[in-house]
């Protein structure tokens, strides 16, 4: 069975995919630091666009976001002011008189990839293998759409993807709200694994703030979970469609940031509030039982943890998908 710890845990193969890890707005005029798989990044704008480096200057291992950007769009050091371009190139040794700067070829910040979409930062640590995830309904005209920075949990981020897989869990851990104790059985549903994404379709009798309609009606529901950390949720109900997407930065081993997007084609003159508020009576529920699940990552070997065959047949697909993608023990 698994230990308390997920000591050892392989990081590398994640670094190959994009993550978010701020919102657009936060980095603004200042260097931002956050931290992505363990390892300390710098954000700064240049010129306009988010650049990504490691946090540390070349010259004496100074974190980088201590600095400032400079008028020209550089990152300076406030160690001894040593000067980054956009490309991470250092461009100016204060030290050194400036008509006759020796800049040693070595001396370059190490970059990483860096898009905005969505009014996020993504950063890829390495070559990505696939695009940063869409989120089609964002863009669609019959849509609106709220989100919101949900905070850092104490917990790997699979385990909140993977709950987005887990049926069983409603009727306990959201009662009245997703679900209902006297109404605990699984029944059969469909999963299949396609191009790294685990699909899951059930249809089920619900309470209406899934959609927010009333009383209890039918409910369509779909649930994608993509490689490696982001799902889609879709409620298709009588008034309509709701979509959720579930988004994760792994900061390490043991934490994790959340984004929630909301979108619906119904109900458009509720306030959003409304559906704020629902989604936060769910997730402190979600959050006290996840961050008290150890490992905080979750085990791909799936002799480690006790299944059931019809209630975590998504779950099995999952962590199926993520040890012959990742190759990993925990992720």
């Amino acid at each position: 069975m698994v230990t308390q710890m997920s000591a050892g845990a392989d990081l590398a193969p994640l670094r190959r995919f994009w993550h978010p890890v701020a919102e657009s707005s936060w980095v603004e005029d200042s260097p931002v630091a956050v931290t992505l798989l363990g390892e300390g990044l710098v954000l700064f704008r240049s010129g306009g666009a988010v650049r990504c480096f490691a946090d540390l200057c070349v010259h004496r291992g100074t974190r980088l976001s201590l600095g400032w950007v400079t008028d020209d769009g550089c990152l300076q050091c406030p160690y001894h002011g040593w000067k980054y371009d956009a490309d991470g190139t250092c461009v100016l040794i204060p030290s050194q008189p400036a008509d006759a700067q020796r800049i040693p070829g070595r001396a370059k910040a190490v970059a990483y990839g860096c898009e905005e979409r969505y009014g996020l930062v993504w950063v890829a640590l390495e070559d990505p293998l696939k695009p940063v995830p869409e989120y089609p309904w964002l863009d669609d005209p019959e849509f609106h759409t709220w989100s919101k920075f949900c905070g850092i949990r104490e917990a790997g981020a699979a385990r909140f993807a993977e709950n987005a897989l887990d049926l069983a869990h409603l009727d306990f851990v959201h009662p009245g709200l997703l679900g209902s104790p006297g109404d605990t059985v699984i029944e059969p549903y469909d999963v299949e694994i396609d191009d790294g994404v685990v699909y899951m379709r059930y249809t089920k009798r619900s309470v209406g703030p899934e959609t927010f309609a009333d009383g209890v009606e039918t409910v369509r529901h779909e649930i994608r979970v993509e490689m490696p950390y982001t799902f889609t949720l879709i409620f298709r109900g009588e008034r309509g469609t709701t979509t959720i997407w579930g988004l994760h930065h792994p900061i390490d081993e043991h934490r994790c940031a959340l984004w929630r997007y909301e979108s619906r084609n119904h109900s458009l003159d509720t306030p959003d509030q409304e559906f704020i508020d629902f989604l936060d009576l769910l997730l402190p529920q979600d959050k006290d039982i996840i961050e008290s699940q150890r490992p905080h990552m979750v085990p791909v070997d799936l002799t480690e943890e006790l299944h059931v065959k019809v209630a975590d047949a998504g779950a099995i697909a999952y962590r199926r998908m993520l040890k012959e993608e990742l190759g990993v023990a925990y992720v």
